[in-house]
């Protein structure tokens, strides 16, 4: 079964392939050059991974980065990436790739495409593969729950069975409507279609709130 990680490696690579290195991205103050480096040294280098997670070390992550760039060049790095991290890493393990990637590489593939004038709302490919990405937005959707205002609830618009993703309780509720892809990447901070329903001070709030995770 093709997992959103494996079909979004696949897709961000070959969409990395064809732009440009110094191609402009979603991810602030990057291009696509970059995001290639990124995604090399995140699962390839051990030495750039504490300053993934501890700003402090941030500038040895830049470092390793830089030197990826200089060994491989911008499309060794992409084709590096797109066979997948090397033997010993994590990031082999089925599971960890799930859990680990498959948000990751659909958000960046949609900082490449979306960073492009034009950009139009994008189709996943199947629908397990928009379950699956429901499913993984439940579980970091919570860490919006500090930055809320009030309530917040993300309800699809794609499939109406699906359960609503409640971020925060609360008397006053806002709820973000939209397709699992959209409400993914707005909870990410990104470019997206998405509705908002609520008392209009309080959507307000919401709409001006950071979502940087």
């Amino acid at each position: 079964m093709t997992t959103l990680a494996r079909a979004y490696r696949d897709s961000l690579a070959a969409i990395l392939e064809h732009s440009r290195p110094e191609a402009p991205t979603l991810c602030e103050g990057w291009n696509c050059a970059d995001l290639a480096e990124h995604l090399y040294v995140r699962e390839n280098d051990p030495l750039a991974a504490p300053g993934l997670l501890i700003p402090a070390l941030a500038g040895l992550t830049q470092d390793r980065m830089s030197r990826a760039m200089d060994s491989l060049g911008y499309l060794g790095l992409v084709d590096a990436f797109s066979h997948g991290p090397k033997p010993w890493s994590p990031m082999r393990i089925p599971a960890v790739d799930r859990l680990a990637n498959g948000v990751e590489y659909f958000v960046h593939h949609e900082d490449v495409r979306r960073a492009q004038p034009g950009w139009s709302p994008d189709v996943l490919p199947g629908e397990e593969l928009s379950n699956e990405l429901w499913q993984q937005l439940a579980i970091v959707a919570k860490r919006l729950s500090r930055a809320c205002p009030s309530g917040l609830r993300l309800e699809r618009s794609d499939v109406a069975s699906a359960r609503p993703i409640v971020v925060k309780p609360g008397d006053v509720i806002v709820t973000a409507r939209g397709h699992a892809a959209e409400l993914t990447l707005w909870v990410y901070g990104r470019a997206a279609r998405v509705e908002f329903i609520g008392d209009p001070p309080a959507v307000e709030a919401v709409e001006k709130m950071s979502r940087a995770l």
